[in-house]
């Protein structure tokens, strides 16, 4: 049964875990700064720590920011030594597999960048 999990009440722990990358869209040639680090991921882990992607060839710093007067959606920011990166989470699902959860996230990044990740 697949469960839309409420934008709304997402928090850092929802975020958690070990992330898989299942599709990602890049915005046309041409726009955007070159798509940034996250066009070439295949993996991310978001800790209370922070994150690491690529089994830790890219690490640094997440927040989960809530604003309510411009973008309702929750956002993510990922702050590097080189680069900040920031998304919304445009969809946040849960589907029960047997035994085992499969959980999606959907990331839209400001430069137009589209991860879907997946764990489970």
């Amino acid at each position: 049964m697949l469960q839309y999990i409420d934008l709304n009440i997402i928090t850092r722990e929802h975020i958690l875990g070990s992330w898989y990358v299942s599709s990602r869209s890049l915005p046309a040639s041409g726009s955007g700064n070159g798509n940034g680090i996250f066009s070439r991921i295949n993996s991310l882990e978001i800790h209370p720590g922070g994150f690491s992607a690529d089994n830790g060839s890219i690490t640094g710093e997440v927040q989960l920011i809530r604003e309510n007067k411009i973008i309702y959606n929750p956002q993510v920011k990922f702050l590097t030594t080189n680069e900040t990166a920031s998304a919304i989470i445009t969809r946040l699902t849960k589907e029960e597999h047997g035994e085992r959860d499969l959980q999606k996230l959907t990331l839209y990044f400001s430069n137009g960048l589209e991860l879907i990740l997946f764990k489970n």
